[in-house]
């Protein structure tokens, strides 16, 4: 009847409001329209800033940028037009208050801009509602000084390029500036609410908004983060003034790192203390660790201690005092776990993992000289070992889940329940949990479709291994190896080594999904290498920050190293047929992998490549790179610029592919290549494709032909007798 495609049911039950008519704006933002129905009776509304639009039909209902329940009865916040709307009753003929007048093409209301919603808080909203519904936190971003990124789109019936622009803030250019007000919903007027004081341990520079938090107490936590990335503030407020007592959370050098403030902040029941993740120095290691803090003394005093890696604060039960968290165990970073601990400050609290599988369990995480076939075929092992018991329904605590997802109820406690989604490495199930025994209760999705399709396919065999560095570091690596590699079968099979989209990305994990590399090994033979190394994330710090400064020189190097040390140790991997790609910063160190190997590479696909730093976003470059002045990192950007060395290229086999309207690595980087190849007559192959963003939504299935292509191309026909004909895309039935 009305199309809806989502729902969200207000919190007295009584309204459902559906999703219709989904528009995307940028990658996490988007606008629709919406339709408030009463469950019990026929009556509806549709949702409008406007009372004459409630009953209209479809074609004038308006777009809504964002919208969220209140907790109190059935009231609605939303945003139309970048500015803030209340709607104290769900379906009736009284005031809607708006809240904001500012809204505008360069002033976001309860919106993030693009470089909030792409690279920062990458959410669709920003609006906070006090746990009562009596208050509205908001954050207003205005990017009237910010430089416009300007692109050309090729709609096929106009005679003329349209020119379209988005603010976008490049290295060493303005930022937005972004503030956060609080509005009281039960004495609303409009226009009425207070913007809090920003932090002055900040105000001589620019500065991040992370997130905004609210106790039970109408007060909120603001997390600030300095331009530099080198000094995080939590500023605490509270009503009716909103004045803010600042709290510094982390204070470090550039040369040392950058700091990495986490979103995670849960008040205490009394709204005097906080817990948050910090970094936390353990032995000769830093790792992100839960943290008590006072707001009145600012004491941070450490909870959980040791190697593990805490990734994520689910929930904080006041009544039992304990913290329910995620982290990646020691040694093992590919895996994600949920853990409980006490929230005693003044014992040595130990943790406890409520979904580590028993010790014989965890075998799958070796060594390199610990490599065999027997312990990885088949692929699907966990499911033919646990036929004959309930273990393959209920993986929860085995090798079947070693990846997992949480969610805990916010405010009921104690907490007796909480959903877990097994996410890998077997296909993803959901179950709902009891806390006192760590047992599943019932199981929510089965994914009977999605795992009786897969079990049909020719899988890659997956294998995750550690190899040690010359650096002393401990790189992990994961390979996704053909479905008819057999030990006893002398075969060599092409090797392409993916590289991820950014520096602090884990490629290494127990995460199940299927993709373009699944692709690349189940249907041409391939071996995938992903590997995580220096400047990776999930284990210390120390091994995080080596990227300071130093982007294209030792991520380049471990990567090549690396895989080096792979095609000497495996010989199944075809020397003479080797290959890497990636996106983003993945086709940049594509681009660098060719320009400095000799002889390792016969070709490279880099999508979207980043190739002169100083024309990316500010934020994410000047977290790596700092500034290029002359004072601080000239020298870097100078010497990672991809252009610089083109002469390198020549008889390397290179696949550039961009889209002319990408938002995230503008077409700019692939022109600024492309004349440097021009220059000095470097022969490459190049794909553009009018329209497309970073994604290539409307073009994916052409830009995999045109990779597949290549690879053939490349590496030359491959033909192995001992195969049977596939079931599906994924060719090779084992």
């Amino acid at each position: 009847m009305y199309n809806g495609v989502e729902f969200m049911i207000s919190a007295n039950l009584k309204y459902v409001l559906l999703t219709k008519d989904i528009k995307e704006v940028y990658r996490n933002t988007r606008k629709a329209k919406y339709i408030i129905q009463e469950i019990n009776t026929p009556v509806h509304s549709h949702l409008s800033p406007f009372l004459h639009h409630q009953n209209s039909h479809n074609q004038d209902i308006p777009f809504i940028q964002e919208v969220m329940w209140s907790s109190l009865h059935s009231a609605l916040v939303f945003v139309y037009e970048n500015n803030i709307f209340y709607k104290p009753e769900a379906i009736s003929n009284s005031a809607i208050f708006q809240i904001t007048y500012t809204g505008s093409d360069y002033v976001f209301n309860g919106v993030p801009d693009w470089l909030y919603q792409d690279e920062i808080m990458k959410t669709r909203k920003c609006l906070w509602l006090s746990p009562d519904g009596k208050y509205l936190a908001f954050a207003t971003f205005n990017d009237s000084l910010v430089g416009q990124f300007k692109y050309p789109v090729f709609k096929t019936n106009h005679q003329y390029p349209e020119i379209f622009s988005l603010p976008y803030p490049k290295v060493g250019t303005k930022n937005p500036e972004v503030t956060v007000s609080v509005a009281n919903l039960e004495e609303i007027q409009n226009g009425s609410y207070v913007t809090t004081n920003k932090p002055d341990l900040l105000l001589k520079s620019d500065m991040y908004l992370i997130n905004v938090v609210w106790s039970q107490n109408h007060k909120i936590a603001v997390i600030w983060m300095n331009r530099h990335q080198t000094i995080s503030v939590v500023s605490v407020c509270s009503k009716p003034h909103w004045q803010c007592q600042e709290i510094p959370l982390a204070n470090m050098t550039v040369e040392s790192g950058w700091v990495d403030p986490s979103p995670y902040l849960i008040f205490s029941h009394d709204s005097n203390a906080f817990i948050t993740i910090l970094s936390i120095q353990d032995g000769e290691g830093r790792y992100p660790q839960i943290c008590h803090v006072d707001i009145q003394t600012k004491d941070i005093t450490p909870i959980t201690h040791g190697r593990i890696v805490v990734t994520k604060i689910k929930a904080w039960d006041y009544r039992k005092h304990v913290i329910y968290f995620e982290a990646a165990p020691e040694g093992k970073p590919s895996q994600r776990h949920v853990y409980n601990v006490s929230d005693s400050v003044s014992l040595a609290n130990k943790w406890y993992c409520m979904t580590c599988p028993a010790m014989e369990a965890s075998h799958n995480v070796s060594t390199i000289t610990q490599f065999n076939f027997s312990s990885i075929l088949p692929f699907d092992s966990f499911r033919s070992r646990n036929k004959t018991n309930n273990t393959a329904q209920w993986p929860v605590k085995t090798d079947g889940c070693l990846f997992v997802r949480s969610h805990f109820p916010r405010y009921h406690h104690p907490i007796l329940h909480y959903v877990l989604e097994c996410l890998g490495p077997i296909v993803p199930k959901v179950f709902v949990m009891n806390v006192s025994n760590d047992t599943p209760t019932f199981l929510l999705n089965n994914q009977t479709a999605l795992a009786a399709k897969y079990a049909k396919m020719a899988k890659p065999q997956i294998k995750i291994v550690q190899v040690e560095l010359d650096s002393g570091y401990i790189a992990q690596v994961k390979l996704l190896l053909p479905p008819i590699l057999r030990d006893q079968i002398g075969m060599e099979f092409p090797c392409v080594l993916y590289v991820g989209s950014s520096p602090g990305h884990q490629g290494v994990t127990e995460e199940w999904g299927i993709d373009w590399n699944t692709f690349l090994v189940s249907s041409l033979n391939f071996v995938v290498a992903i590997i995580d190394a220096r400047g990776s994330s999930g284990q210390s710090d120390e091994l995080k920050f080596e990227i300071q400064k130093k982007i294209g020189t030792i991520d380049v190097e471990d990567q090549l190293s690396v895989l080096l040390y792979l095609r000497e140790n495996y010989k199944f991997i075809d020397k003479t047929r080797t290959g890497v790609w990636g996106s983003g910063y993945g086709g940049y160190i594509t681009g660098k992998l060719l320009e400095q190997d000799n002889g390792t590479f016969q070709c490279g696909v880099a999508v979207a490549p980043i190739t002169s730093w100083k024309h990316h976003v500010s934020v994410w470059t000047e977290r790596y790179m700092a500034t290029p002045n002359v004072t601080d990192n000239y020298r870097g950007y100078e010497e990672s610029d991809l252009t610089r060395k083109v002469s390198h290229f020549r008889d390397k086999k290179l696949l550039l592919i961009h889209g002319t309207a990408d938002k995230v690595v503008h077409y700019q980087h692939s022109m600024l290549l492309v004349r440097a190849f021009a220059e000095q007559g470097v022969l490459f192959r190049h794909m553009t494709y009018p329209d497309e963003d970073h994604d290539f939504s409307g073009s994916s299935k052409h830009v995999l032909q045109v990779m597949e292509n290549f690879w053939n191309e490349c590496f030359g026909p491959i033909e192995y007798e001992d195969y049977e004909e596939g079931l599906s895309f994924l060719s090779f039935a084992q």
